[in-house]
């Protein structure tokens, strides 16, 4: 399984969680995240970032290849 993270440290509901979620996970899940100091749940916190999300489904599902 192939997994694409990416949380805020400013989340102070979803940062801890999605932290100890990322040091827990073991093999054979694979997992790039990215980990930004500021940003909340708003579009322009996420949308420079979403090509390499893309990029990254691309990767691991056949149907997001172009």
């Amino acid at each position: 399984m192939a997994l694409w993270a990416f949380a805020s440290r400013q989340d102070h509901l979803g940062y801890p969680t999605t932290s100890r979620f990322l040091r827990a996970a073991k093999p054979s899940l694979s997992i790039v995240s990215v980990i930004v100091p500021q940003g909340r749940h708003r579009p322009a916190v996420f949308e420079p970032y979403s090509g390499e999300a893309l990029a990254r489904l691309a990767q691991t599902l056949p149907g997001f290849r172009p």
